[in-house]
């Protein structure tokens, strides 16, 4: 599925960015996609605290989104739109994804109970902090 979802993402993506922009982010998800997989083979946590969890996952997927950018790539949806719109626009890829999240997060409220709710703004805060900081254009160009 998420493969599938992100096809759209893919082609415009390719489209506006170029064809090795969409080939590097259909790469990046694929490989998203296969290390989700076997994660559970690999990784096995009998216990966690579900608040560093937000915060510690949250933060290694905002430095692998950081990283897979830095390579002129996206991880696909709403990431590849960000990027986007910070090439063409100008607009801070990190701040336009967490706006969107913030939309997301508001349309989840009638169906997430208030810890799940508190734990996803913890995650998506990590995130986008990282990418906040971090991602700046033309930051990683070499001369």
């Amino acid at each position: 599925m998420f493969i599938l979802v992100n096809i759209p993402f893919f082609l415009f993506g390719g489209r506006a960015m170029g064809l090795a922009f969409g080939l590097k982010t259909l790469f990046a998800n694929i490989a998203i996609m296969a290390l989700g997989l076997t994660m559970p083979a690999a990784l096995q946590v009998a216990k966690i605290s579900p608040v560093f969890a937000a915060l510690f996952g949250g933060s290694i997927i905002g430095f692998g989104i950081l990283a897979i950018a830095r390579h002129s790539a996206g991880v696909g949806g709403i990431g590849v739109v960000a990027l986007i719109l910070q090439k063409s626009r100008g607009w801070n890829a990190g701040r336009t994804q967490m706006g969107c999240d913030v939309l997301i997060l508001l349309a989840s409220l009638p169906i997430l109970s208030a810890d799940r709710f508190a734990l996803s703004i913890l995650s998506a805060g990590a995130i986008n902090a990282v990418l906040v900081v971090n991602h700046r254009p033309g930051r990683y160009i070499g001369h």
